[in-house]
C-alpha cells in the first residue's frame, strides 16, 4: 500500500512538472507573439488579421498563464472542490483562446505562396496568394516573411500544446 501511494505521488509530481513547463513555454511564446505581432502590425496586407491574431493570442495566453498558476496555488492550499472565480475565468479565457486558435489557423493556413513567375512589377492583385518579396511590400498580396513564418510555427506549437494540456488534464484527473 505504501508503494502504491508513492507511485501515485510520483505520477502527480510528473504531471505538475510538465504542467509548469507547458505554462512557462506558453508564457515565453506569448511574449514572442506580442513582440512579432507589434513589430509587423502593418507588414502583412495579404492577411491583415495575422499580426492582430498574434497580439491578441499573446495577451490572452500570457494572462491565462498567470491564471493557471493561481489556480494551481489555490487548489493546493484550498481543496474544497467547488468552482472558484479563477476557475470560471480560466474556462472562459480557454474557450476564447481555443476559438481564436481556430481563427488564426484559418487565416494562416489559407494563405499560399505565389508562383514567382506570375509576379511582375506591374502586378497589382493576385488570386489568393502572397509573397515575401520586399519588392512588393506596397502591394496587397505581400506578407513579411518573419510575421508569416512566426505565426505559422506559433499555431503549430499552440495545437501541440493544446493536445498536451488536454492529455495532462485527463492524466491529472486519473491520478
Amino acid at each position: 500500500m505504501v508503494n502504491k501511494a508513492s507511485k501515485m505521488s510520483a505520477g502527480k509530481k510528473i504531471v505538475i512538472i510538465v504542467a509548469v513547463i507547458v505554462i512557462l513555454l506558453s508564457i515565453a511564446l506569448s511574449i514572442g507573439e506580442i513582440a512579432v505581432g507589434s513589430l509587423y502590425l502593418r507588414d502583412c496586407p495579404a492577411q491583415r488579421y495575422l499580426p492582430i491574431y498574434l497580439i491578441v493570442a499573446g495577451v490572452f495566453a500570457f494572462c491565462s498563464g498567470g491564471g493557471d498558476g493561481a489556480k494551481i496555488r489555490s487548489r493546493s492550499s484550498n481543496d474544497e472542490g467547488g468552482a472558484s472565480s479563477v476557475d470560471i475565468c480560466g474556462i472562459i479565457v480557454s474557450i476564447f483562446l481555443f476559438a481564436w486558435l481556430i481563427c488564426g489557423s484559418v487565416w494562416v493556413f489559407q494563405l499560399k505562396k505565389c508562383d514567382e513567375n506570375v509576379l511582375t512589377p506591374q502586378t497589382n492583385a493576385t488570386d489568393g496568394c502572397f509573397t515575401f518579396d520586399s519588392d512588393y511590400s506596397s502591394k496587397s498580396f505581400y506578407c513579411h516573411k518573419t510575421a508569416y513564418e512566426f505565426a505559422f510555427t506559433d499555431i503549430v506549437i499552440r495545437w501541440v500544446l493544446t493536445a498536451l494540456i488536454l492529455i495532462f488534464q485527463i492524466c491529472a484527473m486519473c491520478l
